[in-house]
């Protein structure tokens, strides 16, 4: 009994020397504790938001180990500090707005090899409702949301916990993301403001908005119309009481976004005319997109693929590829996600290499690793000759399409045909189709 009383006066002992560093903002009170801890979310009605005390920052390092950074300090401008073992650094700024507080990475210590870092994690005190989507978990009487403003980071929205995290570390600095909290029956009023914060854009007829949005409320009808029976089409939707016109595979190709002559003969001055055609009927005008999607017959991809579309693996080959060749030997192991075939919905088989596709039939996983089975110039793309040394991509598929990196000027290009489209016809609404 004795040794059990000294034990806990010492733990009595260091939680009283335990340093917190609380912020506030309205009625919320957040606290971390300097060993790098998330301690309290309460409000001043006495609601607290968490279950438990956890590290906030944590890494996986190489080899699968959790580490946890164990240090808190704050800065005289309020950034939190937080420190790993090795004495790696991750500083963040906590900014206060009406509904809870924005966090930004202001610097962050390179970290080689680092698997993933976690920027932020805590353990919702309600949980008897979770959204993945709108990243908020609650019950009837509390909600709290922790969502990031970056597409970079990713999102984890769980009973037991809700996270931040970055997959590659090294670029982490200037990310940004979002934690809001209040009673059930308010937080709409709060995520709105989480949005607006975000600096992001954004719908009044989506997202917190949606519940009071009357665009929200309305019909739409999906049109797979021409020019020559755009009439019919308008009156079909006009007795059917719907409000919004849907101009659905307007398009030639996915990607280049060019108005599909076959169906409006003049190109975007049919498309156009008929979008007027909509609204001298009452009617709002909506075009359909698959969102960023890039298909394989598009000029993008065909004849020679280009270099910015999104790989999930990217491997270099270990021999050279001729016309003989019977398979594609890479250095590197083959990652777990590789599919045998192209569906709608797989990951697909298919390999870039140069500007050149290239199909697979098989994956060897054991050395010399390999795609076997192969067929050259996959989607009447250009065969080549490849060096030993050259890259591999595994390219993502969904749709039988791909898509632009994020940050490439293939992105930009393809937003900005999109656009055109859209401004040039005057369109209401436009539908990200797929963008889950």
């Amino acid at each position: 009994m004795r040794v059990f009383s000294i034990f806990a006066a010492a733990l009595v002992a260091a939680s009283a020397r335990a340093e917190n560093f609380e912020f506030a903002s309205g009625d919320l009170r957040l606290t971390f504790r300097d060993d790098g801890r998330i301690t309290k979310l309460t409000d001043t009605a006495g609601r607290s938001y968490l279950s438990d005390v956890v590290p906030w920052v944590s890494r996986i390092e190489p080899g699968g180990k959790w580490s946890f950074a164990g240090k808190a300090s704050k800065r005289q401008d309020s950034a939190l500090v937080f420190a790993f073992a090795d004495g790696s650094t991750l500083v963040e700024s906590v900014k206060p707005f009406d509904g809870g507080f924005v966090f930004t990475v202001e610097d962050c210590s390179p970290m080689e090899g680092m698997q993933s870092l976690q920027l932020a994690m805590l353990r919702p005190g309600c949980s008897k409702y979770t959204g993945g989507f709108s990243c908020v978990s609650s019950d009837d009487e509390r909600a709290i949301c922790l969502r990031s403003f970056d597409y970079r980071l990713g999102m984890s929205t769980a009973r037991d916990a809700m996270k931040i995290f970055l997959d590659r570390p090294g670029g982490a600095k200037g990310m940004r993301f979002g934690l809001a909290a209040g009673p059930r029956d308010g937080i709409l009023a709060r995520l709105q403001a989480l949005v607006k914060e975000s600096g992001l854009y954004y719908s009044r007829a989506g997202g917190p908005w949606s519940l009071g949005s009357e665009e929200a409320r309305q019909s739409y009808m999906f049109a797979n119309c021409q020019s020559r029976n755009i009439d019919a089409w308008i009156d079909a939707t006009r007795r059917a009481g719907v409000s919004i016109f849907h101009f659905h595979c307007w398009w030639d190709h996915l990607g280049h976004y060019g108005v599909n002559r076959d169906k409006f003969p003049r190109g975007l001055a049919d498309l156009k005319a008929a979008a007027d055609k909509v609204r001298a009927a009452g009617m709002n005008v909506s075009l359909h997109s698959l969102t960023a999607c890039i298909d394989f017959h598009d000029p993008w991809v065909s004849p020679v693929c280009h270099s910015n579309l999104i790989a999930t693996c990217a491997y270099t080959l270990a021999r050279p590829i001729t016309a003989d060749s019977q398979e594609v030997v890479v250095n590197e192991p083959p990652g777990p996600n590789h599919d045998v075939v192209t569906t709608y919905t797989s990951n697909g088989n298919l390999l870039e290499i140069d500007g050149e596709l290239i199909e697979y039939r098989a994956v060897r996983r054991e050395e010399p690793y390999a795609f076997t089975g192969i067929v050259r110039g996959s989607q009447r793309t250009k065969v080549r000759d490849h060096a030993a040394g050259t890259r591999v991509k595994y390219l993502q598929q969904r749709y039988f399409c791909f898509y632009p990196e994020p940050d490439s000027p293939l992105a930009t290009e393809l937003a900005d045909r999109l656009a055109g489209v859209y401004n040039a016809i005057g369109s209401d609404m436009i539908y990200f189709d797929g963008s889950e």
